[in-house]
């Protein structure tokens, strides 16, 4: 394991520069944590090798200066957002497990949760043998396909979480935030929850009262779920997402019974409302998105909804947005090829599977 109290020396063609790591956190910490660690590393490295000593100013259009030019310093960084109650990052499977738990380590937070899938879950298992070493007395949570349907033998597998959440998580999630920021663990605010009562908003005085749980303790009452068009709308802001796939779900569900897959768990599709999907389409739309990508496990299996879709992103085509869907080919009717036959070349994609070999 990395030992990151060591003061790791930087080398420039092979001669070391005078600076090491501890000299990056000093300077990079001191400003700002809301944006790439390794954007910040390019630029203190640069700074650092150029001679530079003028304070640096995050509100500048550039990011150094440097004999009268002015220098602005790119690399591929990771993508941030901060809400109100602490920041949510993103890594990717291609980041060392190393590079990770060192971003991580650095942020110190309170509250770990990561969404399991089965592309990252292997990653995720060697992290939680970690953390606990870098962070003693984190929190750690675990949301997601890949941990919801055993999430009782996962807890007794590493005992080191706090809990996972089961099912969908939007709401889930929320509540647990909610319960951190409000209540400081077990011991809530009895004014507080009073004063929330008053307004008639729900109050979780401790863990056991959110619904979607598995605790150590066992599971907590189920969740019912979630009305889809109550979900808000993520891309206000769309600065985070440049250069970036956009993805949109309109649907949730799948009308299939296929054995090997976890979108059949869930018996009933769900649909987002159709005035609520028009509006947030003509915002892509309308600020010229590259690409929107349909997560609907199966976007045709309701005719009048495809319909509806396809005909509003024809008419209000802005010649930029390209639309990608996955579809079921034998659920295509001969109304839905015609008016695919009508959309402009690129303004579409559609992602068709060979679900099954059983003729």
């Amino acid at each position: 394991m990395y030992d990151f109290n060591r003061n790791t020396q930087f080398h420039i063609s092979g001669t070391p520069a005078g600076f090491g790591s501890i000299d990056f956190w000093e300077w990079f910490a001191s400003y700002t944590l809301d944006g790439s660690i390794r954007g910040g590393m390019a630029e203190f490295v640069i700074m650092k090798a150029l001679g530079i000593e003028n304070e640096r100013n995050i509100w500048d259009a550039y990011d150094l200066e440097y004999q009268g030019k002015r220098i602005e310093v790119k690399s591929a960084s990771l993508f941030t957002r901060k809400n109100r109650h602490g920041f949510q990052y993103e890594y990717t499977i291609n980041q060392s497990m190393q590079e990770i738990l060192s971003d991580i380590y650095v942020r110190k937070p309170d509250i770990i949760g990561f969404s399991c899938y089965i592309w990252n879950w292997r990653l995720i298992q060697e992290m939680l043998c970690e953390l606990p070493k870098l962070l003693p007395g984190v929190s750690l949570w675990l949301g997601g396909p890949e941990v919801t349907y055993d999430a009782g033998q996962i807890l007794r597998r590493y005992p080191q979480l706090a809990g996972i959440m089961v099912g969908e998580g939007e709401a889930t999630f929320r509540e647990l935030l909610e319960y951190y920021a409000g209540a400081a663990g077990e011991q809530a605010c009895a004014a507080e929850a009073v004063r929330q009562k008053e307004k008639g908003k729900t109050v979780r005085h401790c863990l056991q009262e959110i619904p979607g749980l598995c605790l150590p303790a066992g599971y907590t009452a189920s969740r019912e779920p979630v009305d889809l068009s109550t979900i808000p709308f993520l891309y206000h802001d769309l600065k985070p997402f440049e250069n970036k796939i956009l993805y949109y779900e309109s649907g949730r569900g799948c009308p299939f019974s296929c054995c090997y897959c976890l979108s059949s768990v869930e018996k009933r599709v769900r649909m987002r409302d159709i005035s609520v999907v028009k509006r947030e389409l003509q915002f892509f739309l309308d600020n010229k998105v590259r690409q929107v990508k349909f997560v609907d496990r199966t976007f045709n299996c309701s005719h009048s909804h495809t319909m509806a879709v396809w005909q509003y992103i024809l008419e209000h085509d802005n010649g930029v947005t390209n639309f990608h869907f996955e579809i079921s080919a034998d659920l295509l009717r001969e109304e839905e090829t015609a008016l695919l036959n009508r959309f402009r070349p690129g303004l579409a994609q559609l992602e068709i599977g060979v679900q099954s070999v059983n003729p």
